[in-house]
């Protein structure tokens, strides 16, 4: 279809050219040039559409109003538990039909749950950037959360954690939209980063394991942090907070 408009549109563009030149070329007393002056009309019509043409992306449009919330002014802050999944152990995300990025239910694989990483206050951080790249504009994901203890159980994890793809799920403290709940590293996963540090003689974390799981350079997520946004059963269904968290719980290992 897009083809047959193109093809249309150039030729009225042509017809119009010729006619033009046709008509100069007879006052004149030239017709022999009516053609060649025709087809010189025609590139001079075509190059500045060629040049929109090129600068016309078929993603990037806007199709929303952003309002400020005087209600609901935006609130910063996580909720002290991280939850991590190995990502292997995940089977689906079963997205919402008109937002890829809303998570309606996550699915994993037979006998298999997440873990809950219990923080303290502002002990879990997650954060979003952007990455322009060579063909898409892509998006860093990273999470600085502490481990407030040091078994020989704990460092056990600490080291398996260097080895693996994790996704996480984050409570932002702010529940007044269907962003409340995220999951970060849905596409390609998180790693460990270097410089997982316990200093004991560090005042502000006393000697808690300090540590960094995020997108691996060049390997960034395609999206923001996905939306885990759990639907109200009934004839119409809405956003519904406790059920998402609910649904969370029930993929975590008791």
């Amino acid at each position: 279809m897009k083809t047959l408009k193109i093809f249309l549109l150039s030729a009225a563009i042509f017809s119009i050219c010729l006619f033009a030149a046709a008509f100069l070329t007879k006052a004149t007393g030239h017709e022999q040039f009516a053609m060649p002056l025709a087809g010189l009309f025609f590139l001079a019509a075509c190059i500045p559409m060629r040049q929109n043409a090129l600068y016309t992306t078929i993603c990037g449009a806007i199709n929303a109003n952003i309002l400020y919330d005087c209600a609901n002014p935006l609130q910063g802050g996580a909720e002290s538990t991280l939850y991590l999944f190995n990502r292997d152990d995940i089977a689906a995300f079963v997205a919402d039909s008109g937002n890829p990025n809303i998570i309606r239910s996550i699915t994993m694989k037979s006998n298999k749950l997440g873990f809950r990483f219990e923080g303290y206050k502002k002990s879990v951080k997650p954060k979003t950037t952007g990455k322009l790249k060579n063909f898409g504009y892509y998006w860093l994901h990273e999470i600085d959360f502490l481990i407030l203890a040091n078994s020989s159980a704990v460092k056990a994890q600490v080291e398996a954690l260097a080895l693996g793809y994790y996704v996480a799920i984050v409570v932002n403290k702010q529940k007044t939209s269907d962003s409340a709940v995220e999951i970060f590293g849905m596409s390609q996963g998180l790693s460990l980063n270097d410089g997982a540090i316990r200093d004991v003689s560090d005042a502000n974390t006393e000697g808690a394991w300090s540590l960094k799981i995020a997108s691996e350079a060049g390997f960034e997520e395609p999206h923001t942090a996905a939306s885990f946004a759990v639907l109200s059963s009934g004839q119409t269904p809405v956003y519904d907070y406790t059920a998402t968290i609910t649904a969370l719980d029930a993929l975590i290992t008791a």
